[in-house]
């Protein structure tokens, strides 16, 4: 079985959603920080690159939750 392969917009869509259903209020933005911070990129960044497929080191950086910024987000299960 293959692993899917995430897109820049993809993650930021799934992401968004799983934030929202966890209670965050602001999960696009968060999800863009979040996203941005792992990928070492400005949030306008992700735009115009959201058909980038993500490499399997960036997704492994983007859900490990020792590189989150904030320890809020550490409670957070993250599938793939």
């Amino acid at each position: 079985m293959s692993k899917k392969t995430w897109t820049v917009l993809e993650i930021i869509d799934w992401s968004r959603q799983h934030l929202a259903e966890k209670g965050f209020e602001n999960s696009r933005l968060e999800t863009e920080l979040l996203l941005g911070h792992a990928l070492s990129l400005p949030r306008i960044e992700l735009y115009l690159n959201y058909e980038r497929q993500l490499k399997v080191d960036e997704l492994e950086r983007y859900t490990d939750d020792s590189t989150w910024p904030l320890p809020k987000y550490r409670e957070m299960l993250w599938i793939y």
